[in-house]
């Protein structure tokens, strides 16, 4: 028996004493072990009880009487003062207290860890506790950018038919019913209670939970935080459903300081409680939801300030860009995102940039002539050459300008990505592939000895002295600029060819940087490689002592970024698995 079911026992003991003079506390049954005529595995009680771990006690009220041969100890209880033990052991400062059968009741403590958390909902209340030690791993808590609150784990027991919201009790909210505790943000059902008045109100329709809290959860879900739920109706459409979330739980959540995680599927919709511009609309890949229909979804989420929801699909259809390797069937495909209708400022051609496409305008079709004559020649095109020669043409020629945001780079884009896919240069080796991202060409030099690396590759030997190239600034002057100057005319093919090569890698792979701060410039190129390429079994990111930490953190914020904008129909279930090692050798997890 703990110290602390001890001490409530001894005070329930002195205040009945007080309250009902003559009386006396019979405690039937508290530690419990397993025993050779034991009906279950664990001893007497189920496996989840509190008996196992000395923090749980049946109780019962009788006289205080002398054992005679008339009057044997036990002496039998009093159950019409079962109400009034109940009462007082609730005074004494039990956790738990429920009534077991009609001659006793269980009394029970959570572990001794200072005063604990009342955690309110709707229509109940909550103490925060800890897990039984033998069951500490099922319920530990992940570490997560996207928790909001402590987590508190939540003790079910006895109270599953505890009303949570005007519809539905406690036991909808466990995926498993044979789950005791239990993690469940007091928001997932105060939004719910109001998704299901709107809903009834327009379309007579009620909502039934499909999936709310468990143990363990699917890529972007929240459910074992306890901060998301899966819920559908058979009266509207999905579409509806969604509009109705974003108008009722979505416009709380954001004035409540919280953002809100979508998911669109068949004939369910999907929704969390997460840090604020984090906010995330996805489509499943089954999902009937036709473009405009997504459209019209995001455009409602903008107005209701969900300013940072990515409108991302999961097929062709509505995902942007996703990664894939040379094919012939590759064509680039775009969709509008809410970032593009609230982005405040926008970037505007000035006169400098306007002069440098005019000046560069002939030494961009002198670099569109040498590549067009180096991939002619022993080449099998994936496409016909017009379709080839088109995208060349637009990405190295035509389109300039110095701006990330407006329709120009938005071209780029399109026929960058569309000629990397369709040019037929080899990319090597696919095995213990290697990306860098350093300003030391020493230590760019150190793996590609051992690995496979772009640099190393046809592709990257025929592309990068177009990529690089320079052009004089006045005609006969020794002054030199790039053609395609990150300031003046960026050029996004070596990004693409970084996340090209990424795709087509097989087993494990390397990144190298000798600072934390350097993964961002190949952050596309990570992400294609822990989310997106399925035949990556490990990754290794190689770097200084000193940034270890940094990289976690990195690592961390990536992953939660990317959990919620990923396309589930062409990404990897999990996230490849990361290990850090130092360049002195020291591997860390």
């Amino acid at each position: 028996m703990t110290p602390r079911l001890t001490n409530r026992l001894a005070l329930l003991h002195q205040i009945i004493a007080k309250e009902l003079p003559g009386h006396t506390i019979i405690v039937s049954e508290a530690w419990d072990e397993p025993t050779s005529a034991s009906a279950h595995a664990w001893g007497s009680f189920d496996a989840h009880s509190l008996h196992y771990e000395g923090r749980a006690a049946d109780i019962a009220i009788s006289k205080n009487l002398t054992a005679t041969p008339n009057h044997p100890y036990p002496p039998p209880a009093d159950d019409s003062l079962l109400p009034r033990l109940s009462a007082l052991a609730v005074c004494a400062g039990f956790d738990h207290v429920w009534y077991k059968d009609k001659q006793r009741i269980q009394v029970s403590v959570k572990k001794a860890r200072g005063v604990g958390n009342v955690v309110s909902f709707p229509y109940a209340d909550f103490l925060c506790v800890s897990s039984p030690s033998m069951e500490s791993d099922a319920y530990a808590l992940e570490k997560s950018l996207l928790l909001v609150g402590d987590g508190c784990l939540l003790d079910s027991d006895g109270r599953q038919d505890d009303a949570m919201t005007k519809q539905h009790p406690l036991r909808d909210f466990l995926s498993k019913k044979e789950l005791r505790y239990f993690r469940l943000h007091p928001l997932i059902p105060a939004t719910l209670d109001l998704i299901e008045e709107r809903l009834w109100a327009d379309y007579k329709a009620n909502v039934s939970i499909k999936k709310a809290y468990e143990t363990s959860s699917a890529l972007g879900r929240l459910h074992n935080l306890g901060q998301g739920i899966e819920i559908k109706t058979e009266k509207t459409s999905v579409v509806n459903l969604a509009s109705t979330t974003i108008e009722t739980a979505g416009h709380y959540l954001v004035s409540a300081g919280f953002g809100i995680g979508m998911e669109l599927g068949v004939d369910s919709i999907y929704y969390d409680v997460r840090p604020r511009d984090l906010d995330t609309l996805q489509v499943h890949e089954s999902s009937s939801v036709t473009l405009d229909q997504l459209k019209a979804l995001t455009k409602l989420s903008f107005e209701r300030a969900l300013l940072r929801i990515n409108a991302m699909g999961s097929d062709s259809e509505t995902c942007d860009g996703i990664p894939s390797a040379p094919s012939s069937t590759y064509t680039w495909q775009s969709f509008p995102t809410a970032q593009d209708t609230a982005r405040t400022y926008r970037c505007t051609e000035d006169e400098e940039s306007t002069q440098h496409c005019q000046s560069t305008k002939k030494y961009r079709q002198e670099q569109v002539d040498i590549l067009w004559d180096k991939i002619q020649i022993g080449h099998h095109f994936m496409r016909t050459k017009e379709d080839v020669k088109s995208a060349l043409q637009k990405c190295f020629g035509d389109l300039c300008g110095k701006c990330y945001d407006d329709d120009v780079w938005s071209d780029k884009l399109e026929q960058c990505s569309n000629f990397v896919h369709w040019v037929p240069l080899d990319y090597g080796p696919k095995q213990n592939g290697a990306l860098f991202a350093t300003e030391n060409l020493n230590s760019q030099e150190t793996p590609c000895r051992n690995f496979a690396c772009l640099e190393k590759t046809e592709v990257y030997s025929v592309l990068a002295p177009s990529i690089f190239s320079l052009y004089p600034v006045q005609e006969g002057k020794s002054t030199k600029d790039e053609i395609y100057s990150p300031n003046s005319n960026p050029l996004p093919v070596l990004e693409i060819l970084q996340e090209t090569f990424a795709m087509q890698l097989d087993g494990k792979a390397t990144v190298v940087v000798e600072k934390a701060t350097q993964l961002s410039s190949i952050k596309n190129s990570l992400k294609v490689l822990m989310a997106y390429n399925k035949k990556i079994s490990d990754i290794t990111i190689l770097t200084a002592k000193s940034e270890v930490d940094a990289i976690r953190a990195f690592i961390e914020s990536s992953r939660v970024e990317w959990s919620s904008s990923l396309c589930a129909s062409q990404s990897r279930k999990y996230f490849a698995n990361i290990n850090i090692q130092t360049f002195d050798g020291e591997a860390r997890k």
